[in-house]
Parts: C-alpha cells; sequence; structure tokens
C-alpha cells in the first residue's frame, strides 16, 4: 500500500500543476486600515470565555474606505492587490504602477471587484461603481498585469483600458460575480432599479450590451434602493440583492451556463436597512447587518423562507453591521458605531461557526481589529471549495487520530479525490463522491508530538489548494487508561474550544 501511495505523490509532483482559485480570499483589507489574515489562524477567547482555533490574524492594511472594496491573493494566499475603488495597491501595500485616478467610490457598498481574465493567468478585470452621490462614472473596468508566480511583480494597470466604461451613468452600489459553467468565463451581475444587468467576460472581454432581468416593483427605487450589495451562493447558483431604502431583500435564481436570472423575488417591509450579507457554505440561510448605525443585531433567514416570502428574518444575538463568508466556512461581522456624530465603527469582530446549521453559535472577540472597520467587507468572486475542519484536538498516542472535514464545491470544478498529508512522511488519498460534504480520515501516528496535516482536492493531475489541519498525539499512559484519557480530553477542549 505504501508502494502504491508512493508512486502517486511522484507522479502527481512530476506534471504541471495548477490551482484553483482557493486562495483567494486570504486577505481581506477593508475600513480604515483594518484587515485579516486567513494564513495566519490564532487561538482567541471571545466575549463568552470560549477558546476558539482558526481565527484569523487581524492585520494593518491600506484601505481607508467606509463602505466596500477588494482584496485579492493568489492560488496560495499571497496578497497580490487590494483596492478601494479609487487606488489600487500592491503586494507591498504600495500604490501600483498607475494605480489612482479610478472611478470608484469609497461609499459605496461594493465600489469594486476583480475577476481574473480567462485563459490569461497575468491579466485581471477591476471593476469599479460609483456611489449615489456621483452617478456620472458609472461601472468601469481597468485591466492590471501582474504575473502572480512573481514575487517581484509588483503588477500595473493598463494605460488604454483604464476606466473602460461598462455602463452609463446611473447605476446602483453593487457588484457580483459568478463562475461560469465551462470553468473559465464569468458573469458579471449588478442591480441598478429595477433591472438585474448581467454581462459575460470571455477571453475576448466583456459582451458590449448585457441582458436585462426585471425585477418586482421596489419602492424608492431611485434612492435608498440603489444601495446595497449583491451576494452570490458559494455553488453560484442563488442570488441576493439587497434594496435597503425599500427594505426589500431580492432574490432569484441564476444559471451559470446561460448567465439568466430567473424567477425573481423580493420580501418586503421586512424593516431592516441592510446593506451587506453572505449566504452560509451550502446555501440553506443568509445572514444580513442591519444597516443602521444604531443597529442592535443582526439577522438571519433560512433561504427557503425568503423565496417563501412568508417569514421575516429573525434578530441574532449579535450586533452586526455587515456580514461576509470567509474561506474557512465561517461567516464574519463588523459592527459599526456612530461616535459624537462622527462614523468610527467598534473594532469587535463577531464569528459566526456554524452558519449552515443557522447561527445557534455565534462569538464576538472585542476590541478584535486593529483599526476600525466603517461598513464594508472585501468582495469576492468566492472560492470554490470550502472546508470545514471538524477533527478533534487530541489523540492518545497508539490510537488513530481521526480526521474530519466538511468540503462544499461549487459544482463546476468537481474534485476528483482528496490527497492527505499526515505531515509525518506518509500520504493517502481518498475518492471524492459526488453529493457527499462530509469526509473522514484516519490515521497512525508512530510518536506523539503536534503533526500539521493538509489534505488538498485534486482533479486528475490538478492539485487545488490545500487545507491545514492540526494532529496533537500525546501521551496518555501515566495518566489514566488511555481511551478513557483520549475520550475525556476531546469531551472537555471541545466544550470551550469549537
Amino acid at each position: 500500500m505504501k508502494k502504491r501511495i508512493l508512486f502517486w505523490i511522484i507522479f502527481l509532483m512530476m506534471l504541471p500543476i495548477s490551482m484553483q482559485a482557493q486562495g483567494e480570499s486570504s486577505w481581506w483589507y477593508f475600513g480604515n486600515n483594518a484587515g485579516l489574515n486567513f494564513n495566519d489562524p490564532q487561538k482567541v477567547t471571545s466575549s463568552n470565555g470560549l477558546i476558539t482555533s482558526g481565527i484569523p490574524k487581524a492585520v494593518n492594511g491600506p484601505l481607508k474606505s467606509l463602505g466596500g472594496g477588494f482584496t485579492l491573493s493568489d492560488i496560495q494566499g499571497n496578497l497580490l492587490m487590494s483596492s478601494d475603488g479609487i487606488t489600487i495597491y500592491n503586494r507591498k501595500n504600495e500604490i501600483m504602477t498607475n494605480g489612482t485616478g479610478l472611478l470608484g467610490s469609497i461609499i459605496s457598498m461594493q465600489s469594486g471587484i476583480v475577476i481574473p481574465a480567462p485563459n490569461n493567468p497575468k491579466k485581471f478585470y477591476v471593476v469599479t461603481v460609483s456611489s449615489q452621490e456621483n452617478v456620472s462614472h458609472g461601472i468601469r473596468y481597468s485591466v492590471v498585469n501582474i504575473d502572480p508566480s512573481n514575487p517581484n511583480d509588483m503588477g500595473s494597470v493598463e494605460v488604454a483600458t483604464k476606466n473602460s466604461l461598462l455602463k452609463m451613468p446611473h447605476c446602483g452600489e453593487n457588484l457580483g460575480v459568478v463562475a461560469h459553467k465551462n470553468g473559465t468565463d464569468y458573469w458579471l451581475v449588478n442591480r441598478t432599479g429595477v433591472f438585474f444587468y448581467v454581462w459575460h467576460l470571455t477571453e475576448q472581454g466583456f459582451s458590449k450590451t448585457p441582458k436585462m432581468y426585471k425585477t418586482p416593483p421596489l419602492p424608492d427605487v431611485d434612492k435608498g434602493a440603489q444601495i446595497g450589495a449583491t451576494i452570490v451562493s458559494v455553488d453560484n447558483t442563488k442570488l441576493v440583492n439587497l434594496a435597503a431604502g425599500s427594505y426589500t431583500i431580492l432574490s432569484a435564481d441564476f444559471n451559470p451556463a446561460t448567465g439568466v436570472i430567473s424567477d425573481i423575488r423580493g420580501l418586503g417591509n421586512t424593516k431592516i436597512y441592510s446593506l451587506g450579507g453572505a449566504f452560509s457554505p451550502k446555501g440553506e440561510y443568509f445572514y444580513l447587518g442591519a444597516g443602521n448605525e444604531s443597529v442592535e443585531s443582526g439577522y438571519k433567514i433560512k433561504y427557503s423562507d425568503l423565496r417563501a416570502g412568508n417569514v421575516m428574518p429573525t434578530a441574532l444575538d449579535a450586533k452586526v453591521f455587515n456580514f461576509s463568508l470567509g474561506r474557512d466556512g465561517r461567516v464574519y461581522g463588523i459592527t459599526r458605531t456612530i461616535s459624537s456624530g462622527a462614523a468610527d465603527g467598534n473594532r469587535d469582530l463577531h464569528v459566526v461557526m456554524d452558519p449552515d446549521k443557522g447561527g445557534t453559535d455565534i462569538r464576538t472577540f472585542p476590541g478584535y481589529l486593529t483599526n476600525r472597520p466603517q461598513r464594508g467587507f472585501p468582495s469576492f468572486k468566492h472560492s470554490n471549495i470550502i472546508t470545514e475542519n471538524k477533527t478533534k484536538l487530541f489523540t492518545c498516542e497508539g490510537y488513530e487520530a481521526k480526521f474530519d472535514i466538511n468540503l462544499i464545491t461549487n459544482g463546476i470544478i468537481v474534485p476528483t479525490g482528496l490527497f492527505w498529508d499526515f505531515g509525518d512522511g506518509t500520504y493517502e488519498m481518498q475518492n471524492f463522491i459526488a453529493g457527499k460534504y462530509d469526509y473522514e480520515m484516519n490515521h497512525l501516528f508512530a510518536n506523539s508530538g503536534l503533526y500539521k496535516v493538509s489534505v488538498m482536492p485534486y482533479i486528475g493531475t490538478k492539485g487545488l489548494s490545500k487545507t491545514f489541519l492540526e494532529a496533537n498525539i500525546i501521551d496518555c499512559s501515566l495518566k489514566t487508561n488511555p481511551m478513557i484519557r483520549h475520550e475525556l480530553l476531546n469531551i472537555n477542549e471541545l466544550e470551550t474550544n469549537k
């Protein structure tokens, strides 16, 4: 068995490996120089005393934005660029060559988003949208050229394509990106007024004329209804737009093969002025922030109830202004408050630990962010695969460690299998089964110690990004019966360290 596994390892290493967009959302920059780094998970104590692992490290960022923006990392999670919709910053958080003067807005809820160019790994489309206060700029794009594989390439914005026009003049402050089912192209989505607009991005660029799909009637459609984000589910088949000033949540079906938006429905009279939100990984729940500065709580709603239109969102036990889905499958929230008439925002970070179970476990980390977050999170074309680690924290020496992960795919790029590296020089291959979310793997470590374990989905010879787990193998022999000690350690620890 070991010889066969070794053969597969060598075979995978000898062939060219191209990774898919798993690490793109590793860095988040937002607000007044706030940020999160998912590459460096921390163990942090929440406000209710629970020690929580896997919290992204709080970092300083270059952006000063009241609204949204974007951050892009490479497939391995290394930072490539970030922007507030007006200025693009490079890997070093310095202004990129020709990176000033974009026609987005620091107050738009989704002022910018970046899309990889189809069939060109060194080219990216930065799309910006103007605010309601400056509608003349519309929706525009600029091309950034950068080699992600070259750490010395800081990137540059093309002079010829800078601020190329997609839509003028009036536009809603929202941008959504959906991966095409062919695995190469993309769809760009914007809602303005009572229409969704959809552009097709191919190797030749954006389609000249967008497709248009009419929404149900929206009150106050020319003013407050124009602000509020467009959010796409991980599987690319569900779409939500928050028409804040209309107190309406729009939802629709999206066909990633055709770009068609269908069955658009509106849940009105919510009394929630929501500007941003997030799907749970499986798309079963939607979390929305309460966009008023005097917010008392965030909200959740089952997606099936949102579609049915007969149930209102339920208040959560967390004061959240905006939500966003992390690459780890958790949903993150920020709070914005008003102090002495100036928007400052507090530095608390909220984490929905179980978003697919309805947010029964929400933890607050007071003052965790290095700086104030303001209103918006960065916009992403979400990762194709999201994994959730549910592995026990301890295993006694002499007993098999059990690894348990939850794997969500978007249905476009489907893995062939999983490649496990146990960090002790041994490896294992596991088949991927379409429609299966939960995967287990057992492994017997020869010695005690802390092992860094990784699991990498792959397609044929193409490796996708890794998820890292820890195996803490300890000597239980002097403490009590090993099996009893093994169970007690995990039961006690999991009570405070989920």
